[in-house]
Order: C-alpha cells, then structure tokens, then sequence
C-alpha cells in the first residue's frame, strides 16, 4: 500500500482552514469503496466513514460537530491500493 501525505491530484481538500464545511474531493481510476478517516493530531478519531466511490471526480462533505475545538485535523482516505493523507485546519 502506498501512503501519500504530500500534495497530490487524487485527493484535494478545500478550503483550509475551514470552519463548518470541508469538501474532500478524489479521483478515483475505478469504481470502489474508500475509508475515510479524521483524526485529531493526538491520533484520536473524530469520524470514520465508508464511502463508495465512482470512477472520476468524486466529493465528500464533513461538517465537523459544534464542540469539536479549532486546530489541525488528518484527513486519511483508504483504497484498496493507496493511502492518502492531508492535515486541514478548523478555524471558527
């Protein structure tokens, strides 16, 4: 499995920071299921999901809960063949 934590064109985050809404989008190459996980930098998980996706441009809303405190947040989506990680800052 490879993991990507740097910038890449399968997986974008936007905006960053953000404060009520973040739009995971991912390009998929084919039709499958992907994990999605949020973490708190303490590797506490704030949500997980599974999440089926088409092949092409796909996109993924969180709304972060009302208590969850400002600061930086790691955005991991699973493939069955890859791992790509991003860290996104909620500001409100």
């Amino acid at each position: 499995m490879n993991i990507m934590m740097r910038k890449n064109n399968a997986l974008i985050i936007y905006p960053n920071p953000a404060s009520y809404h973040v739009y995971i989008k991912y390009a998929s190459k084919k039709d499958e299921e992907v994990s999605l996980t949020i973490t708190d930098l303490l590797g506490r998980v704030m949500m997980t999901s599974v999440n089926k996706m088409q092949q092409g441009q796909n996109l993924i809303e969180w709304k972060p809960e009302a208590s969850l405190p400002n600061g930086l947040y790691k955005i991991t989506l699973r493939t069955q063949d890859h791992c790509y990680s991003q860290l996104t800052e909620l500001l409100r």
